[in-house]
């Protein structure tokens, strides 16, 4: 048909040709300019068996243009125009390709869905739509057959082709001992099935998948409680927790074990109903039918909890009359309601009698209590205190240290003490006298039953005195004469400041001591630090001087420095000082 309408155009075309050719007369005629053949394109969308349209597009002046249900397009006056065909299955069918173009639409063949191409002459195009015949597959697991009903007649369903939108009804059928379980795995139209019971029903209009899910048969096992008491009843294989879950479902066949566990203040007295009894474990084998059992709990008699907690610095023991708290290891223990228990504690060394709380009386150092609820005592064993009296005596001065810290006052039994001695300067430490001490080493005291008095003596060292002067260096502020200084040969950085130690003779010696050093090489020596001093006549003292922050890093960095000592009221001389 196509190509009968074209050669009818064509030759259409020829005539108004001729036409044209014998109206202009002869060659020297003018001719008027022809105007091209006008664009046609035919479309036929009934290629295959199923159904659609096709839709068409172009623009005109810049403006899109969609012709639905397009089967003809003609354009004239144009030289060609770009088309794009779109093809639109109706439900139930499917686009299969574009075939059979002539002309420009010949560009279409076998291409994909939308098709766009420039149309410049006659042309012809044919789609093709298909019915949709989706396929369904369903399986089995376990032991069963499943039944698909298409429009209520049986049909094989492993696969096969049906027609779009028909009814599909899946009917699962277990075998003895087995029972359906569930559909899943659903694909495509048969998802809906996913988890619903058998029959399920669908309307398929895509390829489609189903599992049918058999499992052995199950009966339930249900377990009751009773009596005046409470408890719990599990089962092995799991399923019964009863507590909250008191009937389960297990197979045909199996062998399940329930276990009886009493609450606080109940005890088991026994099994009833499905063939068991006593106070043991209870087996029963499922068989075709339901099963039920029940579990009795009684109350016990009424027990009440008595706890005995120890606190303190000291060590003892508690026991308990009736017997049951050995406290030490047994801190508890369950009499019955009522019972008078008495407790007795026994203090351990260095430990003071024990101090109770909690007891309803307390009589020759022991505590009552009577079980009529729980209760809870304590006993507290605290070692006892001691006093430590240090004392000072002799011509000097000095400090003495307990275990590196200020002495305390007290201390408690069984504590050992370390005393240490410092003399003060110009002081010697000469020995220790009381709690067994002696000698000029360290003291060691055992804190004992009773309180401890030691004494540290002290002499005052000899005044040395002064060094002959000597000649004073140019441009030192120091002299000699009464009431004059001298500086120690060695003295140490703690802290950012300089101990320096000065002894004075011939006077009062008052004055302002200063400390030059060379913090550089080929450097002069400059002022590091200065402290101002009063001292006695024939005594020494450690006169403190903030060194200067380059002093400090100096010293850090070479851990000695050679510093020059001097001042008004201070004889020069060098001091080598050590860091820390």
């Amino acid at each position: 048909m196509t190509g009968a309408r074209r050669g009818a155009r064509l030759a259409l075309a020829l005539l108004a040709a001729l036409a044209g050719t014998l109206a202009l007369g002869p060659a020297t005629a003018s001719a008027e300019p022809e105007e091209p053949e006008p664009l046609v394109l035919e479309i036929n969308p009934e290629a295959g068996e199923g159904y659609g349209e096709v839709r068409c597009e172009y623009k005109v002046e810049g403006e899109k243009v969609v012709e639905p249900e397009c089967v003809e397009l003609e354009f004239e006056g144009i030289a060609q125009k770009a088309v794009t065909l779109k093809a639109i299955p109706e439900e139930g069918s499917e686009f299969v390709d574009f075939e059979g173009g002539e002309g420009s639409a010949e560009a279409c063949n076998g291409k994909a869905n939308p098709c766009i191409f420039t149309l410049n002459d006659w042309a012809a195009i044919e789609v093709r739509f298909d019915p949709v015949e989706p396929t369904l597959a369903v399986q089995a697991s376990g032991k069963g057959e499943v039944a698909c009903l298409v429009e209520g007649l049986a049909e094989p369903c492993e696969g096969e082709e049906f027609e779009f939108g028909s009814t599909i009804s899946i009917e699962a059928e277990p075998e003895e001992g087995w029972e359906f379980a569930k559909f899943q795995n659903g694909t495509g139209s048969a998802s809906v099935c996913n988890g619903k019971p058998s029959p399920c029903s669908f309307s398929l209009e895509k390829d489609s998948t189903l599992e049918a899910v058999f499992v052995p048969a199950t009966r339930t096992l249900t377990v009751s409680k009773t009596g005046s008491g409470s408890g719990t009843v599990t089962s092995e294989p799991a399923g019964v927790s009863c507590g909250a879950t008191c009937a389960a479902k297990f197979q045909q066949g199996a062998k399940v074990t329930l276990s009886a566990t009493p609450a606080a203040g109940s005890t088991f007295a026994g099994w009833s109903g499905g063939g068991c009894s006593g106070t043991g474990s209870c087996v029963v084998v499922i068989g075709e039918v339901d099963v039920a059992v029940t579990a009795t709990f009684d109350l016990k008699p009424v027990r009440r909890k008595l706890t005995v907690e120890k606190k303190g610095t000291g060590t003892g023991t508690v026991t308990s009359s009736p017997a049951g708290i050995s406290c030490g290891a047994t801190c508890t223990a369950e009499y019955d309601n009522g019972t008078e228990v008495t407790l007795t504690g026994v203090v351990g060394p260095n430990t003071e009698a024990v101090k109770w709380s909690g007891c309803d009386s307390i009589a020759a150092g022991k505590c009552k209590v009577t079980m009529s609820a729980a209760r809870t005592v304590t006993a507290t064993f605290d070692l006892g205190v001691r006093k430590l009296t240090v004392s000072t005596a002799g011509t000097g001065s000095g400090t003495v240290a307990c275990n590196e810290i200020s002495c305390a006052p007290n201390y408690t039994q069984g504590t050992k003490v370390t005393l240490k001695a410092t003399a003060a300067v110009g002081s010697t430490f000469a020995g220790w006298s009381g709690a067994g001490c002696s000698g000029t080493g360290s003291c060691v005291v055992v804190i004992g039953e009773a309180d401890v008095a030691v004494t540290a003596t002290f002499t005052a060292n000899p005044v040395a005195p002064p060094p002959g002067p000597e000649e004073p260096k140019k441009g030192t502020e120091g002299t000699i004469g009464a009431g004059a200084a001298w500086a120690r040969a060695r003295a140490k950085a703690v802290g950012g400041k300089a101990r320096v130690e000065l002894s004075c003779a011939g006077g009062p010696c008052v004055g302002t001591l200063k400390l030059r050093a060379k913090l550089r090489r080929r450097s002069r020596r400059v002022v590091i630090g200065r402290a101002s001093f009063s001292l006695v006549d024939g005594l020494s003292a450690i006169v403190p001087v903030r060194l200067s922050a380059a002093a400090k890093r100096r010293l850090r960095h070479r851990h000695t420095l050679r510093i020059e000592a001097g001042g008004p009221s201070v004889v020069a001389g060098m001091i080598t000082l050590r860091f820390g």
